[in-house]
């Protein structure tokens, strides 16, 4: 008799073995749970193609991106030893490996992206394999810079509140994510702007100074002098009578305030 009960029992959890857990549950529930069943396919990584100069700003994002809900181990980008490639291991070897139709592809767009033959090679390698790519340009770039294989509408500026907006939800809708109370994304996001938002001005100031320094260099004469009318358009303003933009320092010339000339030593090689 025991036997036979024994023979039972395992009949029994065989049977109970190869039932799926949604034959358990009402005809209603089962679609709606079939969407957050997440199986290893579902599993995607985010790659963060990007110039090693820009990875104060590029760990600002990825902070961000955490708090909306990826995984560190989703994170792949090669500037930070955590998220990239190991010591001494080939890049491009390890970019064979993680670059896959189920990557989703950030790209950092930056004067210093397009002089990096590394990131011009990522960008075109993952144009090919991946099907996910969302460019993000970091102002003093602007989308007059952009070049290669990303269609303008595709791009936000990083310290755009709506394009942030816009990445979360294409996030969420891409890893399955549970969304994060408003309140909380909010505050992430705000955090996030005011932080990236300091380096940026900076950089937008420098850009400004290095664009009228060039400016000023394409006007000199031949005895290294510029008019005051070219130099107040250069400015914007009516100069003193000296002024210094960036590297450059200049004064009036004696008795002719209608002319300036530069003030020596000054870097004078033409700007690339």
């Amino acid at each position: 008799m025991f036997t036979k009960k024994i023979g039972h029992l395992k009949t029994t959890l065989n049977q109970l073995s190869s039932i799926s857990p949604t034959n358990l549950l009402p005809l209603s529930e089962v679609e709606g749970l079939n969407l957050h069943i997440k199986t290893k396919s579902d599993m995607k990584k985010i790659f963060i193609s990007h110039s090693s100069k820009d990875s104060d700003k590029v760990n600002l994002l990825r902070d961000l991106i955490e708090g909306m809900g990826i995984k560190d181990s989703q994170i792949f980008y090669s500037s930070h030893p955590a998220h990239g490639v190991g010591l001494g291991e080939n890049i491009f070897e390890r970019l064979k490996r993680e670059l896959t139709s189920d990557v989703f592809v950030l790209f950092i767009l930056t004067d210093n992206f397009y002089s990096s033959p590394v990131c011009l090679c990522e960008m075109g390698a993952t144009w090919i394999m991946t099907k996910e790519q969302v460019p993000i340009l970091i102002p003093p770039f602007d989308f007059s810079k952009v070049q290669g294989v990303f269609p303008n509408a595709l791009g936000f500026y990083i310290n755009d509140k709506s394009g942030l907006n816009n990445l979360k939800i294409k996030l969420e809708q891409e890893f399955n994510l549970d969304p994060i109370n408003p309140n909380r994304w909010e505050d992430k996001r705000d955090k996030f702007l005011m932080e990236i938002n300091r380096p940026i001005r900076t950089d937008i100031e420098k850009a400004k100074i290095i664009e009228m320094e060039k400016r000023i260099l394409a006007k000199l004469n031949p005895e290294k002098r510029i008019s005051r009318t070219e130099l107040k358009e250069i400015l914007g303003y009516d100069p003193q009578k000296s002024v210094q933009v960036g590297k450059i320092r200049l004064k009036e010339v004696y008795l002719n305030p209608t002319i300036y000339e530069i003030i020596p030593p000054v870097f004078l090689k033409p700007f690339p």
